[in-house]
């Protein structure tokens, strides 16, 4: 029996095509399982060849790097999946050693494996490219898993969620979900109360677990100057109307005259008819509270039409919203603005990973931490505050409302300390 010449080179280069389309995942297709084969002509088959050869070649390792092949004992290449010395390993059609990420048609569904460099493929809970994923019987798992330490969540692409919603329910940084009832240490949370109380006269603050949705709060309802905390709820709103298709973010906007407003932001100090994005008039209104970003954006989207969307039962605010330039608010309903911004930043919405970009980007940062947090604060005459998102072990959002004078160090100092204790609160 002949093996053609031209027969073995074509099959060496679909090899090398094959093998150079499997290092990603998961757009890359790899080759599909079946029985022992070598490479012959068309009118030969497979199985009286391999009877021909049997005791020809001794079976083991063959070649090394994109044509490293294993000669069984029949002596053909192993094909698809294959046990090798307690071992799994993955071969394509032609008999080459597939690495990374694998694709394949199994029984009429499509099967993800992944093999180190190697060639040994993966099982159990794996870190691939700065992801974790879990592989069971060396097959990636999605949806919901059960494992010794508790239940994990993996998205389409395998990926496990980590500090995230999944299924409605909340996953930790570790990956494995939480508890959605929450019951806080009392030592902690007298802590936070030794802590407020230590503070000058004139402070409101309010906290709400995340998962559960239980608030605790102290001072709820004194009244403070809305100033730039304004920013955030409206930023939603529009991010809210982009998302519906009512406006287009990629409009532009010429910074004019009658839009200049000083005393915060960027803007201020380039050249009138600049053109702006709307992109990025929301960006600059989060990350540095720019004034001017947010009286252009105005000029475009009035502020009635904003208080026709956030004055409904729809967010159940405390107290009536108007304008940045007029609003009272207080810790309850700053309260609610964070989780506003929790709830679109992990709604998966078009433009949830945009507006959480900016606002986790805060150039203004009151509260120091080396947790992930969004935060806007707004500062005006004697009133500071603050509304943000933290995503701890048991992620949190907090109101902290001052009507302390001068902003000073000391001022900061307190508002850190009260951070600190809350935030103790919902660390394991």
């Amino acid at each position: 029996m002949k093996i053609y010449h031209t027969a073995k080179i074509a099959c060496l280069l679909l090899a090398v095509l094959q093998l150079t389309s499997c290092g990603t995942h998961p757009a890359v297709a790899a080759g599909l399982g079946g029985a022992d084969t070598v490479f012959t002509s068309l009118d030969a088959q497979p199985e009286t060849l391999a009877d021909e050869l049997s005791g020809q070649f001794l079976p083991g390792w063959e070649g090394s790097g994109a044509l490293r092949r294993f000669r069984t004992e029949s002596g053909g290449y192993a094909v698809g999946l294959t046990e090798i010395d307690g071992e799994s390993y993955f071969f394509g059609w032609d008999g080459s050693l597939l690495t990374g990420w694998i694709e394949s048609d199994e029984d009429g569904r499509t099967v993800w494996r992944y093999a180190g460099s190697g060639g040994e493929l993966v099982d159990g809970l794996t870190e691939i490219g700065g992801e974790w994923y879990w592989f069971e019987d060396c097959e990636m798992v999605t949806g919901w898993i059960e494992t010794e330490k508790g239940q994990m969540y993996a998205g389409e692409d395998g990926a496990l969620v980590r500090n995230g919603l999944a299924d409605g329910q909340w996953l930790d940084g570790d990956g494995y979900a939480i508890p959605e009832t929450f019951t806080p240490d009392p030592e902690r949370l007298e802590q936070v109360d030794a802590v407020i109380n230590s503070c000058p006269y004139g402070i409101s603050v309010v906290f709400s677990d995340l998962v559960s949705g239980e608030r605790w709060s102290w001072n709820e309802t004194r009244s403070y100057y809305i100033a730039s905390v304004f920013k955030l709820p409206y930023s939603l709103w529009l991010f809210e109307r982009a998302d519906a298709g009512e406006i287009d973010l990629d409009r532009m906007i010429p910074f004019t005259a009658e839009n200049h407003r000083g005393n915060a932001g960027i803007i201020q100090f380039t050249e009138y008819g600049t053109l702006y994005s709307l992109h990025e008039l929301i960006a600059d209104a989060l990350i540095y509270s720019d004034n001017t970003a947010l009286e252009m954006l105005k000029s475009e989207f009035p502020a009635s039409d904003f208080a026709d969307w956030i004055n409904t039962d729809r967010f159940g605010l405390t107290g009536e919203m108007s304008d940045s330039t007029d609003t009272m608010t207080n810790a309850w309903d700053c309260c609610t603005f964070a989780e506003m911004a929790f709830a679109y930043m992990e709604s998966g919405a078009e433009h949830a990973e945009e507006f959480a970009a900016s606002y986790c980007a805060s150039e203004d940062r009151l509260i120091a931490s080396d947790l992930l947090t969004g935060q806007k604060y707004g500062w005006w005459d004697d009133y500071l505050l603050i509304s943000a998102v933290i995503y701890a072990d048991r992620p949190f959002a907090i109101a902290i409302c001052t009507e302390w004078g001068a902003r000073t160090p000391e001022d900061e100092a307190n508002i850190q300390a009260v951070f600190d204790a809350v935030c103790a609160v919902f660390m394991e």
